[in-house]
């Protein structure tokens, strides 16, 4: 009988690895810290554990492991980079920039830590103290990826949308074949937004088309339809109202949704102005907890099984995302959740939260469709990256809306883009009775409020409302007719 042997650690590893790879977080953290229980000190394990755990959207705990690390390796590169993205993602910004100069001594003659730093001040809207950084960084480095990135986010505050776009120019041409594909998206997009925000409509879309081409666009129009359909025949009317709901009766959840580039950013950062309201941003819990009820229903799918659900156990799951955001926005009377795609699971909300303000965004057609078109979203809504499939995913979430509108027990507010640029108060003020609140001056002047943005409009709601936005599509009309040929040129609604 042959003897047992147990794995060494390099075929430990190879496991480990490949389920980090195949997205068994859960697993891989066990795989490691079977590697740890021999090798304590592995840096390697702690690091994949650490980027396991972003994985499973546990940001603290993977910032506390990054923590460890830099105890035991305090020049680790891996380690300071990944907890200062963390850092900024938990608000926690004094630690990030502390830990950028620290880097900063560390590598004097790295621009890259002093770019995430500018980027960092940016976010905080320090962009003076942020062009100061970059100043200082154009005269002692030549021109790079992370130099030019970070000098784009503070071009329109500085008005050096001139030099910003020869900075790109040059980094294409002198550089354009090093730059790795991700690289190149982004100095697309950002290049393709400089020409627009300079009135240079033919450059601006053949820069942005560029980028949308950078990677393939792997949309199936016919799954998204499909399941679209199956969302409005599963809950129709009558079954809708004879589903179970939670019992509680919190308002806390604010959910603001809609297609994204609808003005969904600029409405939570004018409700974050008001005193008893915080701004969550854009949490992945409902589509975590749809997922969830999948496990509590063995063998059953999302939204079908809605109807198998009690009573106790949406109650459950309230509870679940009431803990979660309370965890890292506790206080706060409200809290807004402004996950746009969440206008698919307005049925699920509905039932665990019958008493929660449901705001949706709305806005011109082809202003959203191009203004989604013109934005990198990192390879996350591949139908952006094709007019054709950008305009039918916008019918296909017409379609769900206008249901939701058909059987929701509790109206939704529907709040117009163009409205709220053409009469900003009265609009705000039906907002805020909407919610059940009084009307304050902060929520007018939401520009000056200094909480870090970290979703794509962090530049747009720095400023106060424009009107420039508006109509933007006839700018690209002979450049859209495909998604023209779909949607028309009157509003959906």
């Amino acid at each position: 009988m042959s003897e047992y042997k147990l794995p060494t650690i390099d075929v430990l590893r190879k496991q480990a690895l490949t389920l980090l790879k195949n997205n068994q977080a859960n697993e891989a953290i066990r795989a490691y810290q079977q590697i740890l229980a021999i090798h304590p000190d592995d840096l390697e394990s702690m690091l994949n554990i650490c980027i396991a755990l972003q994985a499973l959207n546990r940001p603290e705990n993977a910032a506390d492991g990054y923590r460890e690390i830099l105890k035991k390796s305090p020049n680790n590169p891996e380690a300071q980079n990944n907890l200062c993205t963390l850092l900024v993602k938990l608000e926690h910004y004094d630690e990030a920039l502390e830990l950028c100069e620290q880097v900063c001594k560390q590598h004097p003659d790295n621009p890259v830590p002093a770019t995430t730093k500018a980027k960092i001040l940016s976010q905080m809207g320090n962009w003076q103290q942020a062009k100061i950084t970059l100043d200082s960084l154009l005269q002692n480095h030549p021109i790079s990826f992370h130099i030019v990135s970070a000098h784009y986010q503070i071009a329109r505050q500085a008005d050096e949308f001139e030099k910003s776009i020869a900075m790109h120019e040059q980094l294409l041409e002198e550089q354009g074949s090093r730059l790795n594909q991700a690289q190149k998206y982004e100095t697309y997009f950002h290049l393709g937004k400089l020409y627009d925000a300079t009135n240079k409509y033919d450059k601006a879309f053949a820069n942005i088309t560029a980028g949308n081409n950078i990677f393939p666009a792997n949309f199936d129009v016919s799954q998204y339809n499909n399941m679209i359909d199956d969302i409005i025949t599963t809950l129709d009317n009558n079954t809708y109202t004879n589903i179970s709901q939670a019992t509680n009766n919190s308002k806390q959840p604010i959910f603001i949704v809609g297609m994204l580039r609808t003005g969904t950013s600029l409405i939570e950062q004018i409700l974050d102005s008001h005193s008893q309201i915080r701004g969550g941003g854009e949490l992945p819990l409902i589509n975590q907890i749809s997922i969830q009820t999948e496990r509590l229903i063995p063998g059953s799918e999302y939204p079908n099984n809605l109807l198998e659900i009690t009573s106790q156990q949406f109650d459950q799951l309230a509870n679940l995302y009431l803990e979660k955001i309370n965890e890292h926005f506790g206080g706060a009377q409200f809290i807004t959740d402004k996950m746009p795609q969440n206008f698919l699971h307005l049925g699920l909300i509905t039932k665990l939260f019958p008493n929660a303000t449901i705001i949706h965004c709305r806005r011109n057609p082809l202003d959203t469709c191009l203004s989604c078109y013109f934005q990198e979203f990192s390879r996350g809504h591949p139908y952006s990256q094709k007019l054709e499939t950008l305009g039918n995913y916008y019918l296909g979430y017409v379609k769900v809306m206008k249901h939701w509108f058909s059987i929701l027990e509790k109206p939704v507010f529907n709040l117009d883009y163009e409205e709220l640029i053409s009469k900003p108060e009265e609009t705000i003020t039906a907002l805020l009775n909407s919610i059940g609140l009084d009307w304050e001056e902060n929520c007018l002047e939401f520009y000056k409020n200094r909480r870090v943005i970290q979703t794509q409009s962090q530049d747009q709601v720095r400023q106060a409302l424009y009107s420039k936005s508006v109509g933007r599509w006839q700018n690209y009309e002979e450049h859209i007719q495909p998604l023209i040929g779909i949607l028309g040129t009157e509003s959906q609604w």
